[in-house]
C-alpha cells in the first residue's frame, strides 16, 4: 500500500507537467443527427442553445477558439457533407456538421 502511494505520487510530480508539454490545439467537430435525412435544421437547435457544449466553448472564448468558415466565408455553424471549407489560418477553430 505505501508502495502504491509513493507510484501516485512520482506519476503525478513527474508525468503531469509532461501532458501540457506535449499538448497541441486541434480543431473542434462536433457531428450529430440521427434523423433521415441529416439536415442541418434538424440538428441545429439542439446544439443551439446556452447549455451545450457547443455555445460553452464559443461563449467562455475557450483557448480562443472561434467558427471556422465555408468557402463562402460565412461561419461553419451548420454544415452538411456537401459544404465545402476554406483552409484554416489556424487550428483553434470549431466546425458544426449534421
Amino acid at each position: 500500500m505505501r508502495c502504491l502511494r509513493y507510484i501516485i505520487l512520482f506519476s503525478s510530480i513527474v508525468l503531469a507537467p509532461l501532458n501540457n508539454l506535449f499538448a497541441d490545439d486541434h480543431p473542434i467537430i462536433f457531428l450529430h443527427g440521427i434523423q433521415n435525412p441529416a439536415t442541418p435544421e434538424n440538428g441545429w437547435p439542439t446544439w443551439n442553445n446556452p447549455s451545450s457544449s457547443m455555445r460553452k466553448i464559443l461563449n467562455e472564448g475557450y483557448k480562443e477558439y472561434k467558427w471556422g468558415l465555408t468557402s463562402t466565408g460565412d461561419p461553419a455553424n451548420k454544415c452538411d457533407k456537401t459544404t465545402q471549407l476554406q483552409t484554416m489560418p489556424d487550428l483553434k477553430r470549431i466546425y458544426n456538421f449534421s
